[in-house]
């Protein structure tokens, strides 16, 4: 009897501390989509400024009151997603892989 209380105790922590560390990666992940929203909005209220047609990659964003380094780590963020994932096909509805790539050639001008 006394055995079987122990492994109940053992039992009980692993899974508590299993699920915590599965809540704080979710709540992790959850964190970075919203950044990665607020980057991208405010990337692309001025991509629409920007004549496509004349191939004109290479103009610098005018980000306002957003950190570069947040941006590229947004978009690296971005192409790391799985393309069944919830989150990616959250976000597809915001940009499509066109923009994505003149947002990537922005980086460059940086």
């Amino acid at each position: 009897m006394i055995i079987l209380n122990f492994f109940k105790i053992i039992i009980n922590i692993f899974f508590y501390n299993f699920k915590k560390k599965i809540f704080l990666k979710k709540m992790n992940n959850f964190f970075y989509f919203k950044k990665i929203l607020l980057c991208f909005n405010c990337h692309l209220n001025n991509i629409k400024y920007y004549n496509f047609y004349l191939k004109n990659f290479f103009v610098s964003p005018i980000i306002k009151n957003q950190n570069i380094k947040y941006l590229q780590y947004s978009l690296i963020f971005y192409k790391n997603f799985k393309r069944n994932s919830i989150y990616m096909s959250f976000i597809s509805n915001y940009l499509n892989y066109l923009e994505i790539f003149y947002i990537s050639l922005f980086f460059k001008c940086l």
